[in-house]
């Protein structure tokens, strides 16, 4: 069989981001960076979770520890695989090329493979995954004469047992990903050719370079983007900014000289430019007005799960388990702090509106940053607990929404960078002048999603402990952010 004696690998991922830029897999090898898909990533503990609930009641199919490294899972699946034995959550590597196969069953003489998508909905991206998979246990002399494809029912609802055959929906994919394989094999061949090049491939700019998000080697590709380009202006569509680059229209003064702005993109020019910030005094004091003290900042955090983990509850329902409230009772005090964190492996959605609704009192500001999630959760909670429905009606017309005031030219700095989110202002306005969030181990609303999935997955007690505090500490300074903005713009007010 081939052997692999290479520290860096290439996934699906990685082969299929090539299709639209070979450089982008280049520099991930050269760079030690993998390359994993949004929803496998998100999804990758109920992934698991799945896997092995399929193969509970089978003792003949071998479960691969997922904390071992590539190379290990990579011996005992084909130990495995010689012998003609069932594996799950399998890893096999030949020459650069790596794929994870989730369940792999040897009945009757015939090999059946099932690949698990944690989407409710098939594409083609997922077939040509299955064909890359099937190429590579061609390597190996295993064709699977079967390839079951399983994916979520978006329409099961959750009782008390879960119910695995409800929740899944299964598609025999043979046909669609036979016809892909040599597809695949073509962007192999091409692939393998790239990763031995001693210099990367030279590939223009293009939309590639920011969609769905700007590549982590967008600097290192193109120098003049890096900082103070049309790049760091919010508002412009990506494609513009493409026209714009192959204009050569690259740098704020070049923008400035020949780009018809409208009053946003010359508000973050200008301050860009000239390198201060662009306030709306009278905009302000008007926000400022409408609050009412004490001041409560206030944030949710909720998480998606494709496995329901609780009874009543569908596939990707958006769950609330943790808020933060800071008090603030005038612009001089220290704020007080007030939260809620499930720490039960039961559905936090009643205790989560009991305590909110104790927590919020009347004739109060509730501050919160883009309330549109807020709103959501608040009129699902309003139908699901009539008892509450009342006073949580009360408290979403009590919000206060803070990003208009940035996304309305209020205030910029150029230290956002055309950036708008909360933590970017609040990294921009704080005396610091560090992103404190970059310290946390959670970081972002998608990475306390994750960890509170890890929290109910994990059976480990100090395991559990600490992934409660890092959700704390990261909900906390999320409202805690709003305090100082809002303090911030108050020091202006009364300084001009």
């Amino acid at each position: 069989m081939p052997s692999q004696t290479h520290s860096t690998w290439i996934n699906f991922e990685l082969l299929y981001l090539s299709g639209h830029c070979p450089k982008f897999t280049w520099l991930s090898l050269q760079n030690g960076r993998s390359a994993l898909s949004s929803s496998m990533t998100f999804f990758s503990e109920e992934v698991q979770f799945l896997i092995q609930k399929m193969i509970e009641t089978d003792p003949s199919v071998t479960f691969i520890n997922k904390d071992l490294s590539i190379a290990l899972r990579h011996k005992e699946t084909v130990s495995r695989l010689q012998k003609q034995e069932s594996i799950a959550n399998g890893e096999l590597f030949w020459k650069h090329f790596t794929c994870t196969i989730d369940l792999l069953r040897y009945v009757d003489g015939q090999w059946i493979l099932t690949y698990i998508q944690p989407s409710i909905s098939p594409h083609k991206k997922d077939y040509m995954n299955m064909a890359y998979i099937m190429y590579l246990l061609c390597q190996y002399h295993i064709v699977p004469t079967q390839i079951d494809f399983i994916f979520i029912n978006s329409q099961y609802k959750r009782q008390k047992t879960l119910n695995l055959k409800q929740l899944t929906c299964q598609r025999n994919a043979t046909s669609k990903v036979n016809l892909l394989i040599p597809s695949v094999v073509s962007k192999i061949k091409a692939l393998s050719k790239t990763v031995v090049s001693p210099t990367a491939p030279d590939i223009p700019f293009g939309m590639h370079c920011l969609k769905p998000s700007h590549c982590h080697f967008l600097g290192a590709c193109f120098p003049r983007l890096a900082t103070d380009s049309i790049l760091s202006i919010s508002g412009i569509s990506k494609q513009k900014k493409v026209d714009f680059v192959k204009k050569n229209i690259i740098s704020l003064h070049d923008v400035a000289l020949h780009v018809t702005m409208n009053e946003r993109h010359a508000m973050q020019v200008s301050s860009l430019l000239d390198d201060r910030i662009h306030c709306d005094q009278p905009l302000i004091r008007q926000f400022l007005d409408l609050l009412s003290f004490p001041l409560y900042f206030m944030d949710f955090e909720v998480a998606q799960f494709i496995v329901p983990p609780f009874e009543g509850l569908k596939p990707l329902h958006q769950l609330p388990f943790q808020y933060s409230i800071h008090i603030l009772k005038d612009f001089h005090s220290e704020p007080e702090h007030i939260s809620f964190l499930s720490s039960h492996t039961e559905n936090p959605e009643y205790e989560f509106a009991k305590q909110l609704s104790g927590d919020i009192p009347e004739n109060v500001s509730v501050i919160v940053f883009n309330k549109n999630l807020e709103q959501l959760i608040l009129r699902y909670l309003q139908h699901q607990f009539p008892s509450y429905q009342a006073t949580l009606l009360r408290i979403s017309k009590q919000l206060i929404d803070l990003s208009p005031l940035f996304l309305k030219n209020g205030y910029y700095h150029p230290k956002m960078n055309g950036k708008f989110s909360l933590k970017d202002i609040y990294t921009a306005i704080s005396s610091s002048n560090t992103n404190q969030f970059e310290s946390l181990s959670i970081k972002n609303g998608e990475s306390a999603n994750i960890a509170y999935k890890s929290y109910l997955y994990e059976s480990d007690p100090q395991k559990r402990d600490v992934l409660l505090n890092q959700l704390q500490t990261y909900c906390r300074l999320d409202t805690y952010a709003m305090v100082e903005i809002i303090k911030y713009f108050y020091k202006m007010s009364k300084d001009t």
